[in-house]
């Protein structure tokens, strides 16, 4: 009884496969297809990605019934193989979709835009198919990009006025935090007296790379 959810998935995608012969079948041009050729080239790339993830769920259930965990590969054959070509069938379609783009008269920009979606869908596909857990392909490539942001911290503590500041938070934030934090009001009080409010843009836009560092940091310390 394996087999028994792949097919209830099979079943419950009959009116998509309906639909999408029909269009096929057709005549005149297809509407999303021959006027918007990028987008339907980016759809194309995607499908893979799709019914990979469909099978993943499918798996979870068919596992289970199994005995098996539901988190690992299909212990189904067929299905388990069906998993396997979702990888090579995005290289395949990425280079068709790339093909179509270039024949349409598309700029240079958008025949490498769709074929490096499409190499980034298929790696992701061949890092899920490993078995190993994401963490552990971001551990290294976190470390890195998080060196220069710490040594950065570094030399921020060498500032003798700020790093002053950022030392008696780190000894006592219950006493020099509320202090700080008002000190910091004020700075930005002025900012927007004297530069208005376009100030609090730059200073929002300016924080983006440090709160992507905190989460870096806190997921991989």
């Amino acid at each position: 009884m394996q087999f028994l959810p792949y097919a209830i998935g099979v079943f419950l995608l009959t009116p998509f496969i309906i639909w999408a012969g029909l269009y096929a079948v057709m005549p005149g041009p297809k509407w999303g297809v021959t006027d918007a050729p990028l987008t339907a080239s980016l759809l194309l790339v995607s499908l893979p990605l799709v019914a990979y993830h469909s099978l993943a769920g499918l798996a979870y259930v068919a596992n289970s019934m199994a005995g098996r965990s539901g988190e690992t590969a299909p212990v189904w054959g067929p299905a388990r193989r069906f998993s396997q070509a979702m990888a090579p069938l995005t290289l395949v379609l990425t280079i068709a979709a790339s093909m179509w783009i270039m024949q349409t008269g598309e700029g240079a920009a958008s025949v490498a835009g769709v074929a490096l979606v499409g190499l980034v869908m298929a790696g992701v596909r061949v890092v899920a198919q490993s078995g190993r857990p994401v963490s552990h392909w971001l551990t290294r490539p976190a470390a890195l990009l998080l060196a220069p942001p710490r040594q950065a911290g570094r030399l921020l503590l060498a500032v003798p006025f700020i790093g002053q500041m950022l030392r008696e938070i780190a000894h006592d934030p219950h006493r020099a935090g509320p202090w700080v934090m008002f000190n910091l009001a004020l700075a930005l009080t002025l900012l927007v007296w004297l530069f208005g409010f376009g100030a609090l843009v730059v200073l929002a836009m300016l924080s983006i790379p440090a709160v992507f560092c905190a989460i870096l940091m806190f997921c991989t310390e």
